[in-house]
């Protein structure tokens, strides 16, 4: 599956893996997300994947912009936590974007469509979603 491009421009150094959680009371943000009728869901099948108060910064911040070896162009938004994905192949550490962490393929487990990475180091892991894919849904019944 393609990307769109979306920049004309590759970073030329991928930016420090240092991870750095936006601060939330770790109570009030379980109570946030049960409470939220909003998530971000694949803008193909509108699985529900993530939400916004998963967002997260590595490297200080949240979206990123990478160009592939083959020369695709994505723009990804990091985050903790995330569902209804399902792995696509073993990590690799190939030409990875983040020095240090192993990439792993994510596929929407409803309809299959590429949605990002899942980026594994020995103590610390988050999921590198392509924003374009994703669309904020309202679940009025949430």
């Amino acid at each position: 599956m393609q990307a769109l491009p979306l920049s004309p421009f590759s970073l030329e150094q991928p930016p420090s893996p240092k991870r750095s959680v936006i601060p939330l009371d770790p109570q009030l943000e379980k109570e946030r997300k049960l409470s939220s009728p909003k998530r971000l869901c694949c803008v193909h099948c509108m699985q529900p994947i993530t939400t916004e108060e998963a967002r997260i910064e590595i490297g200080g911040q949240h979206t990123h912009i990478f160009t592939n070896p083959a020369g695709f162009v994505y723009r990804l938004g990091c985050f903790r936590e995330a569902e209804g994905l399902q792995k696509d192949g073993p990590p690799c550490h190939d030409a990875t974007w983040f020095a240090g962490y192993a990439w792993q393929i994510l596929r929407c487990a409803s309809c299959g469509i590429h949605l990002g990475w899942l980026y594994i180091a020995p103590s610390d892991a988050f999921f590198g979603l392509i924003l374009p894919r994703l669309i904020l849904k309202e679940f009025p019944d949430a």
